[in-house]
């Protein structure tokens, strides 16, 4: 499992190059041509906890999944969470919370109830009146 806090950023120009942007990332970028060239074998989820990381936002690939998310999945992460919008850091932090409660309940974390363990998440955070902004961002992918 991998989960990232960062800040991340769609490339409307350019879909391959959205990236994570790490310490690092000036000289080393994370992004999704590197993410996708690279097996993960093992890795079977990723939380990205980072703006823009479930998205496409060039008009020419508005049609296609070239997104963080996506080149993980395309590297063998079967289970993902990532975002559509820029986040806010506290409303994450709630919704990461709740979240891996929701996963770790039971015997050992099982990454195939991933989806149900963001809903869950989401639905407190909407339960609890905050904004839709602030929750409705968040995305799972996989099976």
């Amino acid at each position: 499992m991998a989960h990232f806090a960062c800040h991340g950023i769609a490339n409307t120009r350019d879909p391959p190059l959205s990236q994570l942007k790490l310490y690092d990332w000036k000289t080393a970028p994370l992004d999704v041509r590197i993410l996708s060239q690279h097996p993960y074998t093992g890795l079977q989820f990723v939380y990205l906890s980072a703006c823009e990381s479930g998205v496409t936002k060039a008009p020419r690939f508005e049609e296609e999944s070239v997104h963080i998310s996506a080149a993980f999945q395309a590297a063998g992460v079967p289970y993902a969470v990532a975002t559509l919008w820029s986040i806010e850091d506290r409303s994450t932090v709630d919704i990461a919370t709740s979240f891996y409660s929701r996963l770790a309940e039971g015997s050992e974390i099982d990454f195939s109830r991933s989806a149900e363990a963001l809903h869950y998440a989401v639905m407190q955070a909407r339960n609890r009146g905050i904004d839709p902004l602030l929750w409705a961002s968040f995305v799972h992918f996989g099976a």
